[in-house]
């Protein structure tokens, strides 16, 4: 059963929109399902499964929190669709399969990505670049979340 829509504006996409099409609701002990779309987080792991990336769980909070990098990711999180073009280049580590899973152009996230790799100082198409990236974003999760 469909309670509600809204139209998503230009140049954004249903996923950044999705939270608002709830907002008016109390949805205490309510269950809602939705396209896995718009689930687009890092799935839920074992800790046991992390590996080498259960290291950064045990940075104290303030040495993340002061860390350039993280500090970066935080001045980005003020804005959801940037952070939503750096989630989705991070976890697919291709511009392509970013704009794919933003369904947007390459082209469209390319240019997103020009000040977020600005703003975060980093050479975003390079492999440590990327690797900086994706472990400023985890290392800002793990304070944040």
């Amino acid at each position: 059963m469909a309670v509600t829509q809204l139209r998503v504006p230009d140049k954004t996409n249903e996923i950044t929109n999705f939270a608002a099409l709830l907002t008016p609701y109390d949805l205490t002990g309510v269950t809602v399902t939705a396209d896995a779309l718009h689930t687009q987080r890092e799935p839920v792991i074992r800790y046991t499964g992390l590996g080498a990336l259960a290291l950064l769980a045990e940075i104290p909070q303030d040495a993340s929190r002061d860390n350039a990098d993280v500090a970066a990711i935080a001045r980005i999180a003020g804005n959801p669709e940037d952070m939503e073009v750096l989630d989705a280049y991070c976890a697919t580590g291709s511009l392509r399969r970013a704009a794919d899973l933003l369904r947007l152009h390459h082209s469209s996230v390319a240019r997103r990505l020009e000040p977020i790799a600005k703003t975060l100082g980093i050479e975003l198409t390079e492999p440590t670049g990327l690797m900086r990236a994706r472990l400023a974003l985890t290392a800002w999760r793990l304070i944040n979340d």
